[in-house]
């Protein structure tokens, strides 16, 4: 999937501005930078939830998991596989996530980790070619984000789908990713970047974010 003109201004303030990226079939991808550097509206721009300022081709089969994760008015396992046809993977899934203890209890009183959970659920089982997952273990506790880590892992090599994932976790993206995209101030500053070579970094922008994200 490549991309070129992404563009976005709010009033006076122009928070995304990048001539071209791209992203090859079946890889993981983090994108990383500091708050306000454009990262979710960038995955919002590819998802089609926001609409870019230029015009620009972009692919259908593209599903994005917000940062904030939501519950509709009915149970934890109606939400979970809503839109879902393998249903037994969901059962699944929610048993990983010992979801299936609350599945009849209703969703919206559901704690900001339960929530993410069923989210990330719904996510990656949407059978979407492309996955944008926008900080999707922030509200989880270290035992429910090792497991939400290994079913991403899992649904990329296992469907092939090339998954964006939004994090401030320098760990995270070296667990998970194939490929780091640096962004500051709504530019791509290092789109080469890989979990092997991003400490070895010499850009000042990138090598003071890694310093203190890692503390």
């Amino acid at each position: 999937m490549i991309l070129n003109n992404i563009y976005k201004k709010y009033k006076d303030r122009v928070v995304l501005d990048i001539d071209n990226i791209s992203f090859d079939d079946g890889k993981v991808y983090a994108i990383i930078g500091p708050n306000g550097s454009g990262k979710s509206t960038l995955g919002k721009i590819i998802s089609k939830v926001i609409k870019n300022d230029k015009h620009i081709e972009l692919d259908n089969n593209v599903i994005y998991m917000p940062q904030k994760s939501f519950a509709f008015n009915m149970s934890v396992y109606k939400n979970a596989s809503l839109n879902i046809s393998d249903k037994e993977k969901v059962e699944e899934y929610m048993t990983i996530f010992g979801l299936n203890k609350i599945a009849k209890q209703n969703a919206k009183g559901l704690s900001g980790g339960e929530l993410s959970k069923v989210s990330l659920i719904r996510t990656l089982l949407s059978n979407s070619k492309t996955i944008i997952l926008d900080e999707p273990t922030a509200s989880m506790d270290i035992d429910a984000m090792i497991k939400a880590e290994e079913l991403i892992k899992k649904t990329n090599i296992e469907n092939k789908t090339t998954i964006i994932l939004i994090t401030h976790s320098i760990s995270q993206a070296k667990r998970l990713a194939d490929h780091i995209i640096f962004l500051d101030k709504g530019k791509v500053i290092d789109d080469s970047l890989t979990p092997k070579t991003i400490d070895k970094t010499t850009n000042p922008i990138i090598k003071n974010f890694i310093d203190l994200y890692s503390k």
